[in-house]
């Protein structure tokens, strides 16, 4: 079987990863296995990158492409001489001083609590620019009409952007690595075009960078396009409609037209994968037509009645509404583990991360651990929760139970040998507070309760702890690498 076509897509409903490695192992069964071994695909996450070659594996093909991500393309290129992306956490840190500075400068501005806040939005921001390629100075030159002020206030902090990106122009963050990577690769393939063949596949061309990178795999001999949930039936009426950002720009189908528009393609010559899984046709004809823009919603009393198989579109869909979010937890987890009990593959798609939390906690209690590929925030990983703990201690002094609670925890005094005792003492030291209704514990109440308890573990656990509260009383404003060391 030949590959005949430069661009394909796959409908909605189908499994991306096993019918493109279908797909693939089906172009190349007629050829020598070195063949497919010198196939290079490029996927946008590592996630897919490892379904895909889990799929492959199961095809028990003697040899494999290879799968590199968007955001590493560095054994593609071969010799990338540019230094690793630096730390998020540097640039933010580095970012801080300077939002921290103007803040001082123009107290109007801000209030001092929001400069963890605006520094975080602002790295956003300067991650866009770097993907977009958009300079900081195209942002300034807008002609704007200004009546509340709002866009002078934009306007000063657009020139921390400057400033920040002028002093780091030699350290490329992620997104700057990144668009540095693609650029050499396309240049790359300017002066040796790749013989072999290469495929992107499940990129939507959102980023700038990726685009560009789609865009260079296009004008390859051999460079296919393989695009995720594409609508095929969809009218060319609508699609090119779609490219209007005021009418299409919050479709699904929008990336996709402007991706077609800048490689000069027509909506018809998208090609459907030929090895995509089964699909439900009743239900992506549905879906295409109630997602179509507002000024071609009257198409749905002409097209509408036209719908056939409606309870096969509509097969398998439930309507819950929940009175608060812990019940559609619940909800949603009691379906989840109905799949589980019935040997199913079940997945959850919500922007929510509080809900994901909610439904993950319901989940554990039946002893189900889901595979969550967002992660969980190291904020709310037992040491996130504890060094939260720790910091929100640095600057005031504990109350009883923001101590105990403290002392509890399984990361305080985890060794071994001496944890069962720091357990002992805790739990009597508890009890002493309680029993002496202690609401602030100081060093004085320390050295009455070692009275009680003088043994010489426990001297050396209260001298310990002394020091800690002490620490805690330290008062007024502190250089950085002070809170650090006496957090950590």
């Amino acid at each position: 079987m030949e590959i005949n076509k430069k661009i394909f897509g796959m409908p909605c409903g189908v499994d991306f990863p096993r019918s493109f490695a279908y797909g693939i192992f089906k172009f190349f069964s007629d050829n020598p296995p070195e063949v497919l071994a010198r196939v290079n695909i490029i996927v946008n996450t590592k996630r897919m990158r490892l379904r895909l070659l889990e799929e492959f594996a199961s095809l028990h093909t003697i040899l494999i492409p290879k799968v590199h991500v968007l955001s590493d393309l560095s054994e593609l290129i071969g010799t990338f001489k540019n230094p690793n992306p630096s730390s998020h956490l540097q640039y933010r840190f580095e970012l801080m001083a300077l939002v921290q500075k103007l803040i001082e400068q123009e107290p109007n501005l801000a209030s001092k609590s929001a400069l963890y806040d605006l520094t975080d939005n602002l790295a956003k921001l300067i991650d866009e620019l770097q993907g977009e390629n958009v300079k900081p100075i195209t942002i300034k030159n807008l002609n704007v009409e200004d009546h509340s002020g709002h866009w002078q206030r934009i306007l000063h902090f657009m020139d921390v952007v400057t400033t920040y990106l002028e002093e780091r122009n030699l350290e490329p963050d992620s997104e700057g690595f990144q668009r540095k990577q693609v650029l050499t690769l396309l240049r790359a393939w300017e002066e040796y075009p790749p013989e072999s063949h290469i495929f992107i596949a499940g990129s939507t061309g959102s980023r700038g960078t990726t685009l560009e990178l789609i865009k260079g795999v296009y004008k390859l001999r051999k460079g296919v396009i393989v695009l995720p949930g594409f609508d095929f039936h969809m009218t060319e009426a609508v699609f090119g409609s779609i490219s209007d950002p005021l009418i299409g720009e919050d479709h699904p189908q929008y990336r996709f037209v402007k991706m077609l528009e800048d490689l000069n393609i027509k909506y018809s010559d998208v090609d459907i994968w030929p090895a995509s899984s089964s699909q439900s046709i009743p239900r992506n004809k549905l879906i295409s037509l109630a997602l179509r823009p507002a000024p071609f919603t009257d198409s749905w009393m002409l097209e509408g009645p036209r719908l056939e198989s409606l309870d096969r579109a509509c097969e398998g869909l439930s309507l819950f509404e929940a009175e608060n979010q812990r019940q559609e937890a619940l909800a949603i987890a009691m379906v989840l583990r109905q799949a589980v009990h019935q040997n199913k593959r079940v997945a959850l798609v919500t922007p929510d991360r509080r809900l994901t939390r909610q439904v993950t906690a319901e989940l554990l209690r039946w002893g189900i651990i889901p595979d969550d590929s967002a992660g969980l925030s190291f904020n709310l990983t037992l040491p996130g929760r504890f060094l939260r703990k720790v910091a929100a201690l640095l600057n005031t002094t504990p109350t009883s139970s923001e101590l105990i609670a403290l002392l509890k925890s399984p990361i305080c005094h985890s060794d071994q040998v001496n944890r069962g005792r720091h357990l002992l003492l805790v739990s009597k030291l508890e009890t002493f507070l309680r029993k002496n209704t202690i609401v602030d514990p100081n060093s004085e109440h320390l050295s009455n309760f070692l009275i009680e308890n003088n043994q010489e573990f426990s001297q050396k656990w209260v001298k310990w702890l002394s020091s800690f509260l002490l620490k805690s009383q330290k008062e007024g404003t502190q250089n950085f690498d002070y809170w650090l060391s006496e957090h950590v």
